[in-house]
Order: C-alpha cells, then sequence, then structure tokens
C-alpha cells in the first residue's frame, strides 16, 4: 500500500517512525510504501493480519525472502499449517519467485522440508492481461487477437436500444488510471455476455470473420477467471461451481495452459515481439500449475473428495483492509507512516474490516481469527470453533 513520506518522533520510544524498516535492516531511506502480510484459511471464514513493514522501494528480493521465510516458521511452529502464498506480479514478488525456482513446473518453494504453493493473485493477473490486450496484440497459432473488434462492438452496441452487451461502458474499453485498478471492469470485459453479443455481431455481418478468435479469448478468460473465482453459492455458470479437478475444469485449465505457452505479444506501433517483457502469462501458468497441486494437496489431507472454494485464493481482504485504512482520519487515501500504524491498530482492536465502498474488489465474508473482546481489559481471544492445527491457511 502506497504511503506519504514523512516523520514522526516518538517520544514516549525514542524512535522516529517514517524510516525504511525491514525484517533485520533499518535505512534511513523515507518509506514510501506498506507491507502487510496475512493468513487466511482455506476451508473456513478466518484472516488475520499478522505483520506489516514500512519500506522504501529498496525492499528487495533477499529482504522479501527473510520476511516470508521467517513468518511461515513462526505460523508453523503454532500449529498453523500453511500451504499456500498469495502475491500479485510486483517486481519484488517476480524477483522473490525466481531466486526460489518457482516455475510452471514446480510452482512451489520449500520451508523447512515442506513445499509452500506460489498462486499469483487471479485478480491482479486478470487486470494485466486486459492491460495487454489493450496495448498490444495476441497471436495464437497464427490467429490475431485484437481489441479493435472489441472497440466495433461497443461502437455499434452502444447506440442499439436493447444492447445485447448492457453492462459495457466507455470506461470499460477506454479505462483510465483509477479505472484500471478495478476488478470488476476487467471482469466486466472478459464476460460471456460481451462474447455472445460480438457473436450476434458476427452473425448479422457487424463484426468480421478474424474476429472470431479474439471472440473466443473473451470466452475462454471468462471461463478461467471462473475456475480461480469459485463458490459454493448456487449460479449458472458451471466453471463457477467450486473447484474438485472435474473433467471440464481440468480441460479448459489444459487448454490455457497451452494457449498462455504459444501466445505471442506483439506491439501495435512497432510489430517488436513483447512476449519476454510481459509478465502475465508466466503469472498464469505458475497460478494453473499452483491450483491443480493446491488441490492434489488438499485432497490427501481431507482423506475425501475435495473441492476448493477458489475465490478464496486472492488477497480480496487484504484489499478491504486497505481500503478501510484509507477511511480512517477523514478518507485519507495517501496516509503517513504514523497515520498508517494508528489507522492498522485501530482496526485491528475495533472496528475490524469494516467494508470500504469504493475498494477495488467486492466485499469478503470472513470473520477475524483472533479479535479483543473487552477493550477495557485487552483481552485477546480465540473463537473455539477454529483449531488452527486443522486448518488449512494462505499466506499473502
Amino acid at each position: 500500500m502506497s504511503i506519504k513520506t514523512h516523520l514522526y518522533y516518538n517520544v514516549s520510544k525514542d524512535l522516529i517512525v517514517g524510516f525504511n524498516q525491514s525484517k533485520s535492516v533499518r535505512t534511513y531511506d523515507p518509506a514510501k510504501h506498506a507491507l502487510v502480510l496475512m493468513i487466511r484459511g482455506i476451508n473456513c471464514n478466518w484472516k488475520q493480519p499478522i505483520a506489516y513493514y514500512l519500506i522504501s522501494n529498496s525492499c528487495t528480493a533477499i529482504d522479501l525472502n527473510n520476511i516470508i521465510f521467517s513468518t511461515i516458521r513462526r505460523l508453523k511452529n503454532i500449529n498453523i499449517n500453511v500451504k499456500s502464498l498469495v502475491t500479485d506480479q510486483g517486481s519484488n514478488f517476480l524477483s522473490f519467485s525466481k531466486i526460489n525456482g518457482v516455475s510452471p513446473d514446480e510452482p512451489y518453494f520449500v520451508v523447512e522440508g515442506e513445499k509452500i504453493i506460489y498462486i499469483f493473485d487471479p485478480p491482479h493477473l486478470l487486470k494485466s492481461t486486459r492491460n495487454m490486450f489493450f496495448k498490444h496484440n495476441f497471436e495464437i497459432n497464427n490467429d490475431l487477437i485484437d481489441k479493435k473488434h472489441l472497440d466495433e462492438f461497443y461502437s455499434f452496441d452502444s447506440n442499439c436500444n436493447l444492447r445485447t452487451a448492457p453492462k459495457l461502458t466507455y470506461s470499460h474499453v477506454h479505462p483510465g488510471p483509477f479505472e484500471k485498478m478495478k476488478v470488476r471492469l476487467a471482469t466486466q470485459v472478459f464476460s460471456h455476455s460481451v462474447a455472445a453479443g460480438m457473436s450476434t455481431a458476427l452473425n448479422i455481418g457487424i463484426l468480421p470473420n478474424n474476429s472470431i478468435p479474439t471472440i473466443n479469448f473473451i470466452n475462454d478468460m471468462d471461463k478461467l477467471f471462473d475456475i480461480f473465482n469459485s463458490s459454493d453459492t448456487p449460479n449458472s455458470k458451471i466453471f463457477n461451481d467450486p473447484f474438485n479437478n472435474n473433467s471440464h475444469q481440468l480441460d479448459h485449465l489444459n487448454k490455457m495452459t497451452e494457449m498462455f505457452k504459444n501466445m505471442k505479444v506483439v506491439s501495435k506501433l512497432s510489430a517488436t515481439d513483447m512476449t519476454q517483457r510481459v509478465n502475465f502469462l508466466n503469472g498464469w501458468l505458475v497460478s494453473i500449475s499452483g491450483l491443480k497441486m493446491l488441490w492434489n494437496s488438499l485432497n490427501v489431507d481431507q482423506n475425501k473428495d475435495y473441492t476448493l472454494c477458489t475465490g478464496r485464493i486472492n488477497q480480496d481482504c487484504l484489499e478491504n483492509l486497505f481500503g478501510t485504512i484509507r477511511q480512517q482520519l477523514g478518507n485519507n487515501t495517501n496516509p503517513t507512516p504514523i497515520q498508517f500504524i494508528w489507522a492498522f491498530k485501530k482496526i485491528f482492536c475495533v472496528e475490524y474490516f469494516r467494508h470500504s465502498p469504493d475498494a477495488n474488489c467486492i466485499e469478503d465474508l470472513d470473520n477475524v481469527l483472533c479479535q479483543f473482546n473487552e477493550m477495557n481489559e485487552m483481552s485477546a481471544s480465540i473463537n473455539e470453533i477454529v483449531n488452527p492445527s486443522k486448518t488449512n491457511f494462505i499466506v499473502m
């Protein structure tokens, strides 16, 4: 989370707050970001922030390595069964994954002899895919995927009295800096309704025949994100059912794996091959392999046919925490380090995780693993419903 550079002298602790502080190194570089770690239950509705660090831009992959490994070790010491790590595709996290040998063939790293499965945050991956789709052309086995077909469809559909894709707006097709942060806009671009509307436009001659690869790509991305955003809430989309490694889910994951492996990203301006410069392709490949591996691991642990609500394997609850922090002190969208600390402590102890209506993601329905019941006595209690030694968690 971005914060405003600012120094504050804490008299009681004789400490200046606002400098870079990683796991073991404190420098005199002003902090520009807050790095927060959180655990979340995979098979139960629990979450808990466990650490934060005020860092400058100099938080290297080595610093992250020390922070993440020491955190997982401490969690294991109190019988928290960490199964997976979820991050976005920031440069530091990409470097962390590389130095730990994370790849599509081996989507994990090892901590004290146990495999921690690495999954890149699917909503971030979807936004990154949308951004690259708008900026470049994709080539798959000589088929061209071009955003101009989406533009042509929107120009036609937006002028119709009865629209086939009514949710599609100018902000979806031409997003600004703030619109690019909204997951909702990306999901509504890569949606079945848009693909169906474009197919209708194709059949009546509005779109040319060479738009078929673009239509298929949008539809395939909708199914892929449904698999990574599944829940046990009944709905009409079969790919949005809890993941249980059935044939149609597995077939589509294998199809998308081959698609991303064979995809070529080409610049619209210079026709330069940009494939090696984009990160979303490898991110999807690692995450698809990681999802398969996670399901197999959980299925063995549960000793039964296990279903996985993949909508829990993302950073939504962390984004909601950031949104709540920004609401403190008069809706402060860019707090100083000391304001971040004050807000974090207040939320942690008093009104934990109230959803922000301006957040970048939907509200999560998790409860708090540990909270203070009586503020006068400051006595922490853990609800008896959850047994950490029998519960699987992800770290984000």
